[in-house]
């Protein structure tokens, strides 16, 4: 785990999705870079470039705490993806009902929507990021 100063924990604790996902894009480089981009819609390429084109130096202790959540998120998603949308849905409906299950099913068809833009990431081993 990266060794952050209070201050540089605080900061990154109040950093959102789209600011990690830039300082992450930025350490892959502009060939990853513009692969990712290649699969994201336009409006999640719009807010992540904005926090690319205002960061000119990272903290590297930030850099590092930003590589090992998205390790950490990619390696606990294989793991969620087990049970699949299938599975997700029934067990929505059995607890939820039918009108609030498809309100939650909804809003997670979207999540997972932006999430997938980042799924092939998964693949990539720390190997090539530092290369």
């Amino acid at each position: 785990m990266a060794n952050l100063t209070q201050q540089q924990q605080a900061l990154f604790d109040e950093m959102s999705m789209a600011e990690k996902i830039a300082i992450l894009l930025l350490q892959l480089g502009e060939d990853a870079t513009a692969e990712i981009f290649s699969n994201m819609n336009v409006e999640a390429i719009t807010e992540i470039s904005k926090y690319i084109a205002t960061n000119t130096t990272i903290d590297r202790a930030i850099a590092t705490a930003v590589l090992e959540e998205f390790h950490a998120i990619f390696q606990s998603g294989q793991y969620l993806t087990s049970g699949g949308m299938e599975y997700a849905r029934e067990l929505l409906y059995r607890t939820l009902g039918a009108d609030e299950a498809k309100k939650v099913l909804d809003k997670l068809s979207k999540s997972m929507q932006n999430t997938q833009n980042f799924a092939y990431l998964s693949k990539i081993t720390h190997r090539i990021v530092l290369s």
